[in-house]
């Protein structure tokens, strides 16, 4: 990461990189990027769907195949289950439309 994206504008806890410049935050596990989280001002978006932080949840419904659009929490500190995009992978609208989350954890609360 420090290679391709240089050094994180802030380090707000120990795992947690924030990119403000790229409107991205990345959670780490020991070494190992596990989550990546798109603002929805990024220009970045995920290489497969070329979907972003800004796009809808019918964008992210029509190209996964979903039956329902994804569930949004109730409320804050709601206990959040993943929508599974396969290879072990889970996107989370947990704060959609402001941003959207891609993690290898299919929980996070």
């Amino acid at each position: 990461v420090l290679d391709r994206w240089g050094e994180p504008e802030k380090r707000p806890a120990l795992q947690c990189w924030q990119y403000d410049q790229k409107g991205a935050v990345l959670y780490f596990t020991g070494d190992v990027v596990t989550g990546i989280r798109l603002q929805s001002e990024s220009k970045l978006h995920f290489l497969r769907s070329g979907l972003n932080g800004a796009s809808s949840l019918q964008s992210y419904q029509s190209f996964f195949g979903w039956k329902q659009l994804p569930q949004l929490p109730m409320g804050p500190y709601t206990n959040v289950r993943g929508n599974s995009i396969g290879h072990g992978e889970y996107l989370f609208f947990d704060a959609h439309p402001a941003s959207v989350m891609l993690s290898v954890f299919p929980n996070f609360s």
